[in-house]
């Protein structure tokens, strides 16, 4: 079991189960959660053990949604705030995000 930036992924007999691991602020989404999902989702895509990916939450909650706490800074897509939603592969020019690596496969 691996645990870090809010979340923790483990492997088990041909499955990935990733859990969003901020209970105490209901799972709300972060930077370091998207990038972190992203890895994990391109690690299973990588790993031909793996047949199927659960995502849950730890707690009450599955996701809360953003993350806001750094006010109007959250939907600053010029700064910090960006990542929320996903952030750049500056090596492949493409887009980073858990959302896109969970619609397309070209992440070979």
């Amino acid at each position: 079991m691996m645990a870090q930036d809010g979340l923790t992924v483990s492997n088990e007999a041909g499955v990935m189960t990733i859990t969003l691991d901020r209970p105490e602020k209901l799972n709300a989404y972060t930077d370091a959660m998207g990038r972190a999902l992203a890895r994990a989702v391109r690690a299973a895509s990588d790993d031909d053990a793996i047949r199927a990916i659960i995502i849950t939450g730890a707690g009450r909650a599955f996701c809360a949604g953003a993350d806001v706490s750094a006010g109007a800074e959250s939907f600053d897509m010029a700064g910090e705030g960006a990542g929320n939603f996903g952030g750049r592969d500056e090596r492949r020019g493409k887009q980073d995000s858990f959302i896109l690596r969970c619609r397309r496969n070209d992440y070979a």
